[in-house]
């Protein structure tokens, strides 16, 4: 008990009611945020199923030496693939060991990103021929964006479909 002004006051009863209050407080703001998440993530979903339905498919072709276009094009339209846009890089040799040559092509595939991005695609299809380590740092690039389509050329039977960069799967 503590007085103070001729008032009595009990620390314990006020110490205790105010440690119920902030675990009550705590609590409720958990579960509440919690709900709130839920409720968004379904909202979501459901945004992204709708955009999906309508969705804006692209092709981006990023080659090196031979160019592609030509055999990218008759595929995706024997498989009955409908593209909105085309973005293509070509590099028209061999890559060097020169940095500032790499940096310049990733910097181009950078850019073809961001602008698949503005143009608002809910699917990309995915080719290259690029040095692995090129095709690695392209793909790092994708993944931050819509959904990415992987392709193979394999020589009997050509372009094959062998993975997708999506939010939350796995290839």
């Amino acid at each position: 008990m503590i007085t103070f002004s001729g008032l009595m006051y009990d620390v314990g009863t006020n110490l205790g009611a105010a440690l119920v209050g902030a675990i009550l407080g705590i609590a409720i703001t958990f579960v509440m945020g919690r709900t709130r998440d839920r409720s968004l993530r379904k909202r979501l979903r459901r945004l992204e199923a709708h955009h999906h339905d309508q969705g804006t498919e692209v092709v981006l072709v990023v080659s090196c030496r031979h160019p592609m276009d030509a055999e990218v094009s008759r595929f995706l339209r024997a498989q009955g693939v409908e593209v909105a846009e085309s973005y293509r890089l070509h590099h028209p040799g061999l890559f060097g060991l020169d940095e500032k040559e790499w940096d310049d092509f990733i910097a181009h595939v950078a850019k073809l990103a961001g602008d698949i991005r503005t143009f608002g695609a809910t699917r990309v299809h995915f080719f290259t021929n690029v040095p692995l380590v090129a095709g690695v740092m392209a793909g790092a690039l994708l993944d931050n964006g819509p959904e990415t389509w992987l392709y193979h050329h394999d020589s009997k039977a050509g372009y094959v479909h062998v993975g997708t960069l999506a939010f939350g799967s796995p290839l």
